[in-house]
């Protein structure tokens, strides 16, 4: 007869027992003669090992290697695995692991240790931080010769847990130079960042430099949050200038509260297409040859310069520039330096080409007559003796009288030529006294004391 303690039945046996602690089993045998025999048998359990896995936060940084995992010392074995964006680089049969990060998503370490025959395990999941950060430069499409630009860079997508970040800004310094800044406060007081501008003006770059304040504890960036305004001055006319977020002189670097690291993206968006500024030319027009010289009327804004044939000094000389249309710039420079010109043409015109009569004469006592014969026809005749192009011999007087003709051409140009009209005056005559003849006295010819000699009778009976 068999007495088991514990429950177990009362037979021979064997039993199987799983106690939850250590248990010591009794038996108590009684045979046919009553005679009794006991025994014992202790069963220990021991505790399975408490399994854990020793880890410096819950995050990897992408693709970075060296990850460290570790289980609890003193254990019999190890058996490492893992699952997802992950890679065992080390033995899996020891106390811990180094692992190898994927480019994005998570991975699982799992360890199973095993300790006087107990086994016990347990999981880990790890995030793998991608630190993807893009900064955008932005500024105007176009800009004028002088004008103040602002350059903005901002942060183009959302970071959190930032704790430091670096990068440089290029520009051509020949053809912006550089004012000023405004930079954003990143987590409170102590948060500006070291803007590095010593070669601003002279390489057209400076730096930026930033880190967290309040330690490692990580800042947030909302996307499009300006964290850098650049304000700058153009200095030429003409083609088109970049702003660029660069690696150098600096090397741009993103940090996180992870200590993940990575360069930052750019998004360099600006090219300002450069202009002149505004200068405006007077309207064409046109002079006689014999103008004197004058001062030219200046184009817009006033105070510029003018120069091409027959300028000098902002004076116009039309003789020397000659007849013909003739290319003036107009070239202005304001205060900053910025230049710019048009042009207009003035035109010289030639006198008109004139012609008069040859000179002639005529007696004092002719009839007033009209004058004519000088070309271009249409002009004007001007002299003593000429009233509305007649000319009056006896109010002109005995001798040479000039007589000028003007005319004026289409261009308003006016030209003239002189001729000579020279009013002789009448012969002086005397004749012989009177006397008397008798009717049957002898033809004779006329004679004697008549002057000058050689006229001729013009009325009486012979």
């Amino acid at each position: 007869m068999y007495a088991w303690s514990g429950g177990l039945p009362a037979t021979e046996g064997p039993h199987n027992v799983s106690p939850g602690a250590t248990t010591t089993y009794t038996v108590t045998i009684t045979d046919a003669n009553g005679c009794t025999a006991t025994a014992e048998q202790t069963i220990t359990i021991e505790p399975a090992p408490v399994c854990s896995i020793t880890l410096f936060g819950n995050t990897a940084c992408a693709n970075s290697a060296g990850n460290y995992y570790e289980a609890p010392a003193g254990m019999d074995s190890y058996a490492w695995s893992i699952q997802g964006a992950g890679t065992i680089t080390t033995p899996t049969d020891g106390q811990s692991i180094e692992v190898t990060a994927g480019a994005s998503g998570t991975y699982t370490v799992t360890v199973e240790i095993e300790e006087n025959g107990c086994t016990s395990t347990c999981s880990e999941t790890i995030n793998i931080q991608l630190l993807e950060l893009t900064l955008t430069a932005a500024g105007p499409a176009n800009a004028t010769c002088g004008d103040i630009v602002q350059i903005t860079i901002a942060v183009s997508n959302s970071f959190t847990d930032l704790s430091s970040l670096q990068y440089s800004v290029e520009w051509d310094e020949t053809e912006l130079q550089y004012i000023s800044h405004t930079a954003l406060e990143i987590g409170g007081v102590g948060g500006d960042p070291i803007i590095g501008d010593l070669d601003a003006l002279t390489l057209g770059e400076l730096t930026y430099s930033w880190f967290d304040p309040s330690g490692f504890d990580g800042e947030d960036l909302a996307d499009a949050t300006v964290i850098l305004t650049l304000n700058m001055k153009v200095l030429t006319s003409s083609g088109s200038v970049s702003v660029d977020v660069s690696n150098s002189p600096l090397v741009s670097e993103v940090v996180s509260a992870s200590f993940c690291i990575n360069t930052a993206n750019f998004a360099n968006n600006v090219n300002i297409a450069l202009n002149p500024i505004t200068v405006t030319c007077p309207s064409d027009f046109s002079v006689c040859v014999d103008q004197p010289v004058f001062l030219l009327t200046d184009g817009t804004p006033a105070g510029g310069t003018h120069s091409g044939m027959g300028v000098a000094a902002n004076m116009f000389n039309p003789a020397t520039a000659g007849v013909g249309p003739h290319v003036i710039t107009y070239t202005y420079t304001d205060g900053n330096g910025c230049t710019n010109s048009c042009t207009y043409t003035i035109t010289v015109n030639a006198l008109p080409v004139m012609d008069c009569p040859d000179d002639f004469a005529v007696c004092v006592d002719a009839t007033p007559f009209a004058l004519s014969g000088a070309t271009p026809i249409g002009g004007t005749y001007s002299g003593t003796g000429v009233t509305a192009g007649t000319f009056d011999p006896s109010a002109a007087g005995v001798g040479p009288h000039v007589i000028t003709y003007s005319y004026t051409d289409g261009n308003g140009c006016t030209n003239s030529c002189t001729y000579t009209i020279t009013v002789n005056a009448l012969p002086v005559m005397d004749c012989p006294d009177d006397f008397a003849v008798c009717v049957d006295a002898t033809p004779f010819a006329l004679s004697g004391a008549a002057t000058p000699l050689g006229g001729t009778l013009l009325s009486g009976l012979v």
